[in-house]
């Protein structure tokens, strides 16, 4: 067998923009799974900078129905404890960042993957 191929390389330019906001999360139908990572880019380093003291509310379809508390171990990485995501329903957040100049609007679109049979 002969195998052969051929590596070149392959330079990707983007743009580094500090200070853009990250979000990244889920909501789950499992108990103590809903969790968000929220952050700001920075200029010169891929990871984003955790964000703390943000406040965030999950509202189901219009509802505010829950909190996220601050894992006070890992900055910027945020639960909604005993929170049981239903299937079908709409959710989004609103996140408040601790300097007060931004506030975001997430859709979250939670869709079961059970299929009946």
């Amino acid at each position: 067998i002969l195998l052969s191929g051929c590596l070149t390389p392959t330079e990707i330019k983007t743009t580094r923009q500090g200070n853009t906001l990250v979000i990244s999360g889920r909501v789950s139908n499992l108990p103590d799974q809903s969790l968000l990572t929220v952050g700001l880019t920075a200029e010169s380093e891929r990871l984003p900078f955790p964000v703390s003291g943000a406040i965030i509310n999950l509202y189901e379809e219009d509802q505010l129905i829950g909190v996220y508390a601050e894992d006070t171990t890992v900055p910027g990485n945020y639960a909604l404890p005993d929170f049981v995501g239903t299937p079908g329903k709409m959710y989004h957040v609103k996140i408040i960042l601790p300097d007060n100049r931004s506030q975001a609007l997430y859709l979250l679109t939670f869709k079961s993957s059970v299929k009946n049979l």
